[in-house]
């Protein structure tokens, strides 16, 4: 199995079909596999003659919890997490380099473009296209992490070296810093995923996270 696509839903069936869709619609030439956790038993069961696709209704207070037990259950070489408010580009799986142990996407961001105007949030995305070639410690060091999502890696399962727990919103950036540093890696400078606040939350940005589970506090152990 190439890779495992793991997407979290929770009370939002319309914006997860459309988030599985764009998988479904853009299949690649080799195996992956889709796993879905749904904690809130609302959503309908889509199938696929082509892959494998796996449900699960796990409840957890710690949402890390449900990132970790879809980790643990995917049969993949790569992991990549979706929410399900979110959705691929077709040109996702066109661009995912399997030679490289860490893929870095670039994405088009609904919230950076409603915060700070359409222009600015695609000038900035042109400023971070810039630093194409890198190593993964020189990126770790040099690189602004402010908006960081998790959905922007796609990641060789055995190069993590600790999965993060806890309902930190800094869980993303701590999973990516756990990836083992001499981890090959490739930055990819075009937008192969959206990201949008439709679902109206957002666990990611404080200011947007609605979901009374989760622990806006950041954390502050981030150094490499």
């Amino acid at each position: 199995m190439k890779l495992s696509i793991c997407i979290l839903t929770h009370k939002r069936p319309l914006l997860f079909k459309r988030c599985i869709n764009s998988v479904l619609n853009n299949l690649p030439d080799y195996n992956i596999e889709i796993l879905v956790n749904n904690d809130s038993n609302d959503i309908e069961e889509i199938s696929s003659n082509n892959i494998s696709i796996k449900y699960y209704y796990n409840k957890y207070n710690d949402l890390s919890k449900i990132y970790k037990f879809l980790f643990d259950s995917s049969r993949g070489d790569y992991i990549y997490f979706i929410e399900d408010d979110d959705y691929i580009l077709p040109s996702f799986f066109k661009r995912i380099n399997y030679n490289y142990d860490v893929n870095y996407f670039e994405y088009f961001s609904k919230p950076h473009m409603s915060f700070e105007g359409k222009k600015i949030a695609t000038k900035r995305q042109k400023i971070n296209r810039k630093n194409k070639k890198y190593d993964l410690k020189k990126f770790l060091n040099e690189s602004n992490f402010k908006y960081f999502q998790l959905s922007q890696i796609c990641f060789n399962k055995k190069r993590l070296n600790k999965f993060p727990l806890g309902n930190k919103l800094d869980n993303d950036l701590k999973l990516f810093k756990n990836i083992d540093k001499n981890s090959s890696f490739l930055y990819i400078d075009k937008p192969c995923w959206v990201q949008t606040i439709d679902g109206g939350d957002n666990i990611s940005f404080d200011n947007l996270n609605k979901d009374s589970r989760f622990d806006n506090k950041k954390t502050n152990d981030l150094n490499i």
